[in-house]
């Protein structure tokens, strides 16, 4: 939703930390090759649990994703900030994917720069069905 409000030039909301909380991004493909590896396997890891996400190394703060996004598109959007913090709403997480990589020789792949881009393509593509949307 963050990249395609970026896109139309909606305004978005910063809610606590001043946009500074970092979270770690995964994209699909990555989500479904651990899957496919895991049906490949199923026996092998039945009731086993892995936790997934992109890891620290897949990271970024929403301003670090807001700069990324304007570089990408050659525009801003109107954000505001809200002090309040939500609760139970952490500054950093990053998921311990170690796990899976070691189970499965799983990591993810796609960059965060290159899942942003195919997330711009998707959205260019899309771009009547949701302007409609999301803009009216």
């Amino acid at each position: 939703m963050v990249a395609i409000a970026h896109y139309f030039k909606l305004p978005l909301k910063y809610i606590g930390w001043n946009g500074k909380q970092v979270r770690d991004i995964l994209f699909l493909e990555d989500v479904c090759a651990l899957v496919e590896l895991q049906m490949k396997q199923m026996e092998r890891f039945r009731g086993d649990i892995f936790n997934l996400g992109g890891g620290a190394e897949n990271s970024l703060s929403l301003r670090e994703g807001t700069q990324l996004l304007e570089r990408k598109l050659g525009h801003g959007t109107t954000i505001t900030t809200e002090d309040a913090i939500r609760k139970a709403d952490l500054p950093i997480y990053f998921t311990d994917n170690r796990k899976a990589a070691r189970m499965l020789d799983w990591e993810p792949s796609v960059t965060i720069d290159e899942g942003f881009e195919r997330i711009l393509a998707w959205i260019r593509s899309n771009e009547t069905t949701l302007r409609q949307r999301y803009c009216g």
